[in-house]
């Protein structure tokens, strides 16, 4: 049954599309369910006021339509930069959005964002000032990039229930982020985010959350190298790990009581995608990308969480086009039970094959063709372990 665990299931397995199942509404996990949480509001989230909702990925190059109206404070992942620069990074996917469609789309700005990705500097140094420019304008926090022409942008504070609670953000380097000319995001660097972690303590900071930009695409659980890096965060003092980039979920442990999602997912991306990865010297583009998501790209987990009593709870989002509203699948099916060691090395490897597989397959069904030689290769790489491996060691 969807949303529910089995003794017999491999976690790259449970990504079905289970959203049209109903879900009772405001489960509760990591903590007991309160009185007052009921199944009575279907389509409405309750949002207490003493709680910090996290989103994930965001892309939004147009307004959309939403079921899900969020109530300050909210953070995501900006994956766009914010602007109307014509040329782009040659050689890879470009994304940008000329507007902040989010107030419109889903009632709400949110209260800060993490700009430490891999596409914040597609349109280069230029991009990131006018995303800054916007965001000020708009009163919206910018977080995880060094301070640009005077705009600070390395963390954020949202005081909640009484509380400063100090947001930090990184981008792993295995994620190919761009560099601009004179900008690049905040990087994971293991003794540098523990060093930044116990100083916004010293400093008073009651909460510190981290957002982190890592793992490998379309993965199904973090690699191995991040789940230690993650219990070394949470060793340092982080309260609450928040991770993006794998484009699906992945999975979410506790690590003492610091809670740690290692991929929310695409919490609102255009389906299908089409994005330029070329350009001529005026700025017309000359070639262009084009995907449409996978079942499991379309979910995600919106986490809320409150700083005052580190309780927490998720849900399941999903969109199909351009509409968003709730999932059904069951948050609990993610929950990561494997110990660290050369077992779950294993484990990831088999995934990330299995994973790779099952996104060829469904490519290949929806649009049959000969593969290429690359592909073929590719493949027999996949089949045999290798792709995994190397992965697994960013």
């Amino acid at each position: 049954m969807c949303g529910q665990n089995s003794g017999s299931h491999a976690w790259w397995d449970l990504d079905a599309d289970c959203s049209s199942r109903p879900e009772a509404e405001f489960e509760t996990f990591g903590r007991k369910p309160q009185p007052d949480e009921s199944d009575s509001a279907i389509g409405v989230f309750f949002v207490n006021g003493d709680c910090i909702t996290f989103v994930g990925d965001l892309y939004a190059p147009e307004a959309f339509r939403s079921r899900l109206p969020l109530t300050p404070p909210w953070v995501g992942n900006l994956e766009s930069p914010v602007t109307r620069a014509r040329i782009g990074t040659t050689g890879k996917i470009n994304l940008k959005a000329e507007a902040l469609y989010f107030e419109e789309s889903i009632g709400s700005l949110p209260a800060a964002v993490s700009l430490a990705n891999n596409h914040i500097l597609d349109y280069g140094d230029t991009g990131l000032l006018d995303t800054l420019q916007v965001l000020g304008s708009a009163g919206v926090q910018a977080f995880g990039f060094p301070t640009a022409r005077g705009i600070p942008a390395t963390h954020a504070h949202i005081s909640c229930a009484g509380l400063d609670v100090v947001l930090l953000g990184y981008v792993c380097p295995s994620t190919h982020p761009v560099r601009g000319a004179e900008y690049s995001p905040m990087l994971i660097e293991d003794e540098l985010i523990k060093s930044d972690i116990r100083l916004e303590k010293r400093k008073g900071a009651d909460r510190v959350v981290l957002c982190l930009h890592w793992g490998q695409d379309n993965a199904p659980l973090p690699t191995p190298r991040d789940r230690l890096r993650a219990h070394e965060y949470a060793e340092a003092g982080a309260d609450l790990i928040i991770g993006h980039h794998s484009h699906r979920i992945q999975a979410w442990e506790l690590i003492g009581n610091c809670p740690v999602f290692y991929g929310l997912g695409n919490f609102f991306f255009p389906d299908p995608i089409r994005a330029p990865t070329e350009f001529d010297k005026d700025g017309s583009p000359l070639h262009w990308f084009e995907i449409r998501w996978h079942s499991w790209n379309r979910t995600s987990l919106l986490i809320e969480w409150s700083p005052a009593s580190r309780r927490w709870r998720a849900r399941t989002t999903v969109f199909r086009g351009s509409l968003l509203g709730f999932g059904g699948a069951d948050p609990r099916r993610w929950k990561l039970r494997a110990p660290h060691g050369d077992a779950y090395a294993r484990m990831y490897e088999a995934s990330v094959r299995a994973s790779s597989l099952k996104v060829a397959c469904r490519s290949f069904l929806a649009r049959p063709r000969i593969p290429p030689w690359a592909g073929l290769a590719f493949a027999a790489k996949t089949i045999l372990g290798r792709n995994a491996r190397s992965e697994g060691k960013h």
